[in-house]
């Protein structure tokens, strides 16, 4: 069996490196319009080439409306948009038609290359579902015979059909429900669930049944899509391992309110609540996301047959699983549905509030991943986390996740923590698929704050408008205007929040940038003329970010190399500005070998895993790091809904990524970092 072990002595997993993406990102010269799952073989080459053990993938379960694949319409359903279908396996007698096929041939040479075009999805569709026509010309599908997995015996040695049967017998618990979802999508012209007739919001099964017989022809085309999906992928899987190379899926701990799991299983789900995240230093309104959060008493009552059965079928493709928003394992932020969308996840709270309960929510629930799996969960426990959240990882001994730029000393100087002192089991990485680029942190927002958190920051302790546009002239360089997302309120709280003017992705994206001036916490006190205590939380906020930038350039080049770091001890600077000033030019550029040098950090970490995003490896090329200079390659900017998130394109083939000359500099960084 291929999987990840521990030393039998220490109990310690293996040093190894890998490679965050999402398939949608990534394209070969025979895919068509997006990446699909024969492609991850090449990747899986470039891995070989690079010294990389580990392909960590974003979920590729069936996406909604918004194409988001942490808002999936299932948490076991394949997204057919990534089938590769000239690899489409036949159930008939009759060979494909593929004459359809050329028409589709053109797709990627009438789009632009920069962004990924979902409209590839309904033309996949439509193809495919013109060559299942003549399969069900053909065949005559029985429904009993399908969920027995039994062909009739006139059919019984048609190649294929023996095992496509098998497939959604041994499926049944999940794959019923999501072709009659998809049907009923269908009839209802894709409205929600909720809004359904009540007979079918509320699956009574006599009435089911009959719209299973109605619409046999196209249940039967979803059972058929998701056995291929499933074929494609599981090759992937045996792939890899013959490659050496371990596949990390992701899964979402949440999943679409409007989806085929919540229909299916509406006890499971608060369905009153949305579920996000409270306000912090980079989203001041905290974030809505619209999943309902589980309802834990209904899961346990039933023995969390549900999060069985989801890891199940996922073990069928990954070796480890990411958890994602680990932290919901022992609570999770929730806002009233009620609540108006344009106030995000302000107004939320905890569930369950008794913070007592915490530590035993998530110990229990992992405790049924752990003896339901054998892939090897890796936490993401990013955000507000609570300590009950570090302490079950340590008494599991599973891996949470270090990202670089939020990894700081506790001493209030924030400075950057060496990678040395990140936890053992941890996964050690620059960037994730919701922050921004190690670039574009870099350039855009190391050093500066969110104009809106600043804002209400100041609202809330009594600023008025007036005095507030003061001492923003006073503290930044880039002074946005006062109404941009935040207005004083009638209400007794005063922290009423109201939508912004400009757009979405413009509003997230203003940062404020400290004047170099105010260079001691005194000078910031100074411009509120209030006490300290009253703006601790702004000058924790300051402390955080002022000079921020030239901390990392000092970690950086002093972090490493203990020898240059007394060398220019030795000339007797007075601070450690001097110091830095003196080894960098004034005017800094992130450079090919300042990113490897980045690179060498972060792998170097005591983390048992160095996974990072392949935009971040990319950046050793000159011409790709040049081009993200001026091209953003963020992924997804959370709280956002918007025609950027998600669409995001490698600006060049995987046949092409395995002949770079970087792929060579790759392999001697994890060798050099001993993670070969």
């Amino acid at each position: 069996m291929f999987k990840l072990t521990r030393n039998k002595k220490t109990g310690e997993l293996p040093r190894l490196s890998g490679v965050t993406v999402p398939l949608f990102s990534i394209y070969s010269e025979k895919s068509m319009g997006i990446g699909e799952f024969p492609d991850l073989k090449i990747l899986i080459d470039w891995c070989n080439k690079s010294g990389l053990r580990i392909v960590q993938l974003l979920p590729l379960n069936d996406m909604g409306f918004d194409n988001s694949p942490y808002n999936s319409i299932s948490s076991f359903a394949l997204d057919p948009v990534y089938l590769n279908l000239k690899q489409i396996k036949n159930i008939g007698s009759q060979p494909l038609n593929y004459e359809s096929y050329l028409s589709l041939d053109n797709f990627d040479k009438q789009k632009p290359k920069d962004k990924v075009d979902y409209s590839i999805k309904k033309h996949k569709i439509e193809y495919l579902r013109s060559i299942f026509l003549k399969i069900s010309a053909e065949l005559s599908f029985n429904l009993s015979d399908v969920q027995n997995a039994k062909p009739s015996k006139t059919r019984s040695n048609i190649t294929g059909i023996k095992n496509f049967y098998k497939f959604v017998a041994e499926n049944k618990y999940w794959i019923h429900h999501y072709v009659l979802f998809k049907v009923l999508k269908e009839v209802y012209q894709d409205r929600p669930w909720e809004d359904w007739d009540r007979v079918y919001k509320y699956l009574e099964f006599d009435l089911l049944d009959k719209v299973l017989e109605e619409h046999k022809e196209i249940i039967y085309f979803y059972y058929w899509i998701q056995w291929n999906a499933y074929l494609q992928l599981n090759e992937v899987k045996k792939y890899a391992e013959e490659k050496g190379v371990y596949i990390m899926g992701d899964i979402p701990l949440l999943v679409s309110r409007d989806s085929a799991d919540v229909w299916q299983n509406q006890k499971y789900f608060k369905l009153n609540l949305s579920s996000g995240a409270p306000p912090d230093m980079y989203f001041s309104k905290g974030q809505r996301w619209g999943t309902p959060p589980f309802n834990r008493e209904s899961l346990e009552e039933d023995n969390y047959t549900y999060i069985k059965e989801r890891l199940k079928y996922t073990q069928n493709f990954y070796h480890l699983f990411r958890i994602d928003h680990f932290v919901g394992l022992f609570r999770i932020w929730t806002i009233d549905i009620n609540t108006p969308v344009e106030y995000a996840g302000f107004y939320g709270k905890y569930d369950p509030e008794d913070s007592t309960k915490w530590e035993e929510n998530g110990r229990k629930l992992l405790s049924v991943m752990l003896e339901n799996t054998i892939m090897l969960p890796c936490a993401e426990d990013l955000g507000t986390v609570p300590e009950c959240s570090y302490k079950v990882l340590n008494d599991f001994n599973l891996p949470g996740t270090d990202v670089q730029r939020w990894t700081k000393t506790k001493d209030r100087k924030y400075k950057f923590l060496s990678p040395r002192k990140y936890r053992k089991n941890s996964v050690a990485v620059l960037s994730t698929h919701d922050s921004a680029t190690f670039v574009e942190w870099f350039y855009k927002e190391a050093g500066t704050i969110d104009n809106n958190l600043f804002n209400r920051l100041c609202i809330e302790k009594g600023i008025c408008q007036e005095k507030l546009v003061q001492v923003k002239n006073e503290l930044f360089i880039n002074t946005p205007c006062f109404n941009e997302g935040i207005i004083e309120s009638s209400i007794p709280d005063s922290q009423q929040i109201v939508p912004a003017q400009i757009t979405e992705r413009e509003y997230f994206t203003r940062r404020l940038k400290w004047k170099k001036n105010i260079d001691k916490v005194y000078k910031l006190i100074s411009s509120f003329d209030l006490d300290y205590e009253r703006i601790r939380d702004i000058i924790e906020l300051y402390l955080n970010s002022f000079d921020e930038k030239k901390k990392f350039l000092y970690f950086i080049i002093f972090e490493d190399n203990p020898e240059k770091k007394e060398a220019v001890k030795n000339k007797n600077f007075k601070t450690e500005e001097e110091m830095l000033l003196h080894t960098l030019n004034t005017d800094f550029k992130v450079d090919v070998g300042f990113i490897k040098k980045v690179l060498l950090n972060i792998c170097s970490a005591s983390s048992f895993f160095s996974i990072q995003l392949l935009q971040d490896w990319l950046c050793l090329d000159e011409e790709f790091l040049a081009y993200s200079k001026h091209k953003s390659f963020r992924i997804n900017l959370p709280g956002v809904v918007d025609d950027d998130n998600w669409t995001v394109k490698i600006p060049f083939s995987l046949e092409k990524l395995n002949k770079l000359h970087i792929n060579r500099t790759i392999k001697n960084i994890n060798r050099q970092t001993e993670r070969i």
